[in-house]
């Protein structure tokens, strides 16, 4: 429901929010939740500013994408498998630049007994199979594969 073009102060958020609630799309203990300078500080990082400039944003976009198990998983016992897997999904963000992709997606696990190589390490197949999934259906290379987690409000580049 955000449009981070049009956010330029937290009170815009705080406005939104009003909006949410008057309309029904959220109660007051769902958006007690939200906090406002997360949004912004999001807005405000480098991948945010890129995705304000880019022409075409998608948010929360569903695919089917069917996979081999070998595609998905590295262990060895995959490899004998031949049978599908319909994997079904709901990506984040994904936005264009320079005529490629760039998969974004929001974490709001707490680092507080982890690191970050460990989130990572936990979203890799994810991001994986929506970076299949998005080169699949656009016939175009995802160029960068993003993480922001609020916890911490950093952009972690995957590898």
């Amino acid at each position: 429901r955000l449009d981070l073009k049009q956010i330029k102060s937290i009170n815009d958020i705080v406005l939104l929010k009003d909006e949410l609630k008057v309309k029904g799309i959220f109660t007051e203990k769902e958006l007690s939740v939200i906090q406002e300078n997360k949004i912004f500080n999001f807005i405000n990082s480098n991948i945010g500013k890129r995705i304000k400039n880019s022409p075409y944003v998608f948010k929360e976009r569903q695919f089917v994408l069917s996979l081999m198990p070998c595609d998905i998983y590295k262990e060895e016992k995959y490899k004998e498998v031949e049978e599908n897997i319909l994997v079904h999904g709901i990506i984040d963000l994904y936005f264009f630049e320079d005529e490629e992709i760039v998969l974004l997606d929001y974490k709001t696990d707490s680092l507080k007994n982890t690191s970050v190589e460990k989130i990572i390490e936990k979203y890799k197949i994810q991001l994986d199979i929506y970076k299949k999934a998005l080169e699949k259906s656009y016939n175009k290379k995802v160029k960068e594969v993003y993480l922001y987690l609020y916890d911490i409000d950093k952009e972690v580049l995957i590898k």
